[in-house]
């Protein structure tokens, strides 16, 4: 498939092939130049990309509970100890 290569050295991969190969916009690839030809290899997606596909039974006000006890206790080891980490 024929595609240009822009000022930048950017190139478009088509939307049919990212479909069939699951690239997502922010995800990364690898470019392997070999004999004169150029291979481009998805990596798999990123970090942020996963946010929301993982169900949890918590909500997000827990999540907010939990990190602010953990700051409390740390808090209150600081004070004990005097010395931060």
């Amino acid at each position: 498939m024929k595609v240009k290569v822009y000022q930048k050295g950017q190139v478009v991969i088509p939307s049919v092939i990212r479909q069939r190969l699951h690239i997502s916009p922010g995800d990364y690839v690898d470019i392997e130049e070999s004999k004169g030809y150029l291979k481009i290899v998805p990596t798999g997606h990123t970090i942020l990309s996963l946010g929301g596909s993982l169900k949890s039974k918590r909500k997000a006000a827990d999540a907010d509970k939990a990190v602010e006890k953990a700051w409390t206790v740390r808090a209150r080891e600081v004070a004990h100890d005097g010395k931060s980490r």
